[in-house]
């Protein structure tokens, strides 16, 4: 089944809900499966991060998550691609539009592969050390799409990138010539704009959680700080339980016995107790 036939399934699952003034676990459940796309909601998820900024985040109770920029620096992809219709002038009538809307796509990047390799642990543990995640996208979801905010059906989105070859890819951006394309009431074409890549990526098996905020909103005012945070990016940050999450920790292949020792105990005392290991090998 197509992700527009699965997404138009769990859209009459939920007005079915809705109408019947169905449990709110019951809807959001519901809308998690919908915002998920092209995976499964129980599928395990994995992710490098920084180790100081990680242990900020998790002692702080929030998550960082950077704007998904046109020049690549947002989420880390090399080329001009990670959200290719950014700043965009569509040509209509006597002038032209550009959709705004799109600077307020945060996110990060997520691997399906169960083993990180060289390049992936020096790419993205940052210039000193790095640490990887296992959780699902499920306790991902869980928690950020917390009933607090009431449009999260509207603003967080978890899907698997598509690879498409590099002259494909180049003519699929050019196809796109009228802003409409881009645009329906729920963000799903937006959406699938920010998981295509070109197949120079494919290797990475990549998926990515993205949220889209809506300034002004009560939730975004009381609980979403946007700013550059680090470096000169922006970046949205927001409450967030990571000990709901983590299901397991993994250091750099390289890491010492008493690095390991020092991490545990440091995880330990912000609430994160599950298992925590030296990365044994790299993937092919």
């Amino acid at each position: 089944m197509s992700a527009k036939k699965i997404i138009e399934e769990l859209n009459k699952e939920i007005q079915i809900i809705e109408f019947r003034n169905g449990e709110s676990e019951e809807l959001r459940q519901k809308y998690i499966d919908r915002n998920t796309i092209g995976l499964s909601v129980d599928q395990d998820i994995y992710r490098i991060f920084n180790t100081k900024f990680l242990l900020d985040d998790i002692r702080d109770k929030k998550i960082t998550l950077p704007q998904i920029s046109v020049n690549g620096v947002g989420l880390g992809d090399k080329y001009s691609c990670e959200n290719p219709f950014l700043d965009k002038q569509f040509p209509f009538e006597n002038t032209h539009v550009t959709l705004v809307y799109l600077k307020d796509f945060f996110g990060s990047c997520w691997s399906l592969n169960a083993l990180a390799n060289m390049a992936t642990w020096s790419k993205f543990g940052g210039a000193s050390s790095g640490i990887r995640i296992k959780t699902t996208i499920r306790k991902l979801m869980n928690e950020i799409c917390t009933p607090d905010n009431k449009f999260y059906g509207l603003s967080y989105f978890f899907g698997k990138i598509k690879y498409k070859e590099d002259a494909d890819y180049d003519e699929w951006k050019r196809s796109i010539r009228d802003f409409r394309q881009l645009q329906d009431d729920q963000l799903f074409k937006s959406v699938a704009t920010l998981l295509m890549l070109p197949a120079t990526f494919k290797d990475e098996k990549e998926a990515r959680l993205i949220c889209h905020y809506s300034e002004g909103t009560p939730f975004e005012k009381e609980f979403v700080s946007i700013s550059s945070a680090r470096e000169t990016r922006l970046y949205a940050q927001r409450h967030f339980n990571w000990e709901n999450v983590i299901e397991g920790v993994e250091l750099e292949p390289w890491a010492q016995t008493e690095t390991l020792d020092d991490i545990k105990d440091k995880l330990s005392k912000i609430g994160i107790n599950c298992d925590v290991i030296i990365s044994p090998k790299f993937s092919s």
